[in-house]
């Protein structure tokens, strides 16, 4: 049996050994299946296409596409974009967009996301256990706010 031009007969077959993903280059040689991508055969080379969620972020074609897009904070939406660290809070990676989540002490009262989580629900007078929850002024103390409770330290003499 005999292949047209640019064909190569492989397994009682003629192939295209420039573009098939089973006999890329040469029969039997077959290009394989990558993390988070689709193998190509191109020009007789194997290679890979990230899916449109992940990226190859480091070059290295051993690790395929390593990096989850959508939800890494160090490459949240694209390579290299590093989401920021904020106030009382941890960076987060939802659907490619950077946010935070307030640690298990802090809130984020103001709803203002350029301050992060500026309350400290342990310490805070103005959000004592809560948003909001401001402890009462006492003539002669000084109010205070101690895991999470009101309370007031007298002044010397009282």
């Amino acid at each position: 049996m005999s292949c047209s031009a640019g064909q190569t007969l492989c397994d009682g077959a003629c192939i295209d050994t420039t573009s098939a993903l089973d006999h890329c280059g040469a029969c039997g040689n077959v290009c394989p299946e990558v993390l988070g991508a689709k193998a190509s055969c191109t020009a007789g080379t194997c290679g890979f296409a990230c899916g449109d969620s992940f990226a190859d972020c480091n070059g290295d074609a051993a690790d395929g596409c390593e990096v989850t897009l959508g939800t890494d904070v160090a490459h949240c939406g694209g390579c290299g974009n590093v989401c920021p660290e904020v106030l009382g809070a941890k960076a987060t990676c939802t659907a490619s967009t950077c946010g935070f989540a307030c640690d298990d002490a802090f809130k984020n009262c103001n709803g203002d996301p350029a301050d992060g989580c500026e309350a400290n629900l342990t310490t805070d007078v103005f959000h004592c256990g809560g948003c909001n929850k401001v402890c009462p002024a006492v003539p002669g103390a000084t109010t205070t706010c101690t895991a999470g409770m009101c309370g007031y330290a007298c002044a010397d003499g009282l």
